[in-house]
């Protein structure tokens, strides 16, 4: 859906699909630094490292920060910007409608990415939070930052503490470096613990429990060991896991 309706390639190859696969994967397992301000440090860094911050482990810290709670263990990742390779000579980056657009992909349950926009986010109350409606709610986020003028970007609408749920303790963890990646000049990715992944989720186990229902590739499963009850425990585990993503 990227590569049709965002990058414009209109009979997306495996190549291209591997290739956005790949962009959105090192998006957030390039190197990354804990900015200066926020690193806690017991000796004086010097040189460049100084500069970048606290060197962060590519998996190790972000999973910690993102599942803190062992029942809430989905991840989404979100990377801006798409565009499409004849239009990168006439795009001009910045920071703010990076944000907006991880913002946005906050604001519901998403059936397509997130277009970027100059507008910044509005953080006053949403008149249908009181009736249940508003964001996805987060367990926490992820946000890396990757290119020029790191300083100018604005993080704190990601932490607006309505897109978090109630018991979350730290909401929002800021990664960079200066250096850009996947060639463009500034880039972003959130990575996020949230509901977002309801949809997409009941749509695959709606359709799990479908083929079952009507026997498809039951034969196939049983010659490996794995009966019909095995899948009816994998279903109901899900079931659990929607539950607890629904209740945020």
């Amino acid at each position: 859906r990227i590569c049709s309706s965002v990058l414009h390639i209109p009979r997306p190859s495996f190549e291209n699909l591997n290739a956005l696969i790949a962009a959105h994967l090192s998006s957030f397992l390039l190197p990354a630094y804990l900015p200066q301000q926020v690193a806690h440090t017991h000796h004086q860094r010097r040189g460049s490292q100084q500069a970048l911050g606290r060197p962060v482990s590519p998996l190790l810290e972000p999973i910690r920060h993102l599942c803190p709670n062992p029942r809430f263990r989905l991840l989404n990742v979100n990377a801006v910007p798409q565009v499409p390779a004849a239009s990168l000579p006439f795009t001009i980056f910045s920071w703010a409608p990076q944000v907006a657009a991880h913002f946005q992909s906050l604001q519901s349950r998403p059936t397509a990415p997130p277009q970027l926009s100059p507008v910044l986010p509005d953080l006053t109350p949403h008149p249908n939070l009181a009736q249940g409606g508003g964001p996805c709610k987060c367990v926490s986020n992820v946000l890396y930052l990757r290119g020029a003028d790191l300083a100018s970007a604005d993080p704190r609408p990601l932490a607006s503490p309505r897109l978090y749920a109630s018991h979350t303790v730290d909401p929002l963890l800021v990664l960079s470096n200066p250096k850009p990646a996947n060639g463009y000049d500034m880039s972003s990715c959130l990575l996020s613990n949230s509901q977002s992944i309801v949809a997409p989720l009941s749509r695959a186990l709606l359709g799990a429990e479908e083929m079952l229902s009507c026997g498809a590739y039951v034969h196939q499963h049983a010659q490996h060991g794995l009966g019909k009850h095995h899948l009816a425990a994998a279903f109901h585990n899900m079931h659990q896991v929607l539950a607890d993503y629904t209740a945020l």
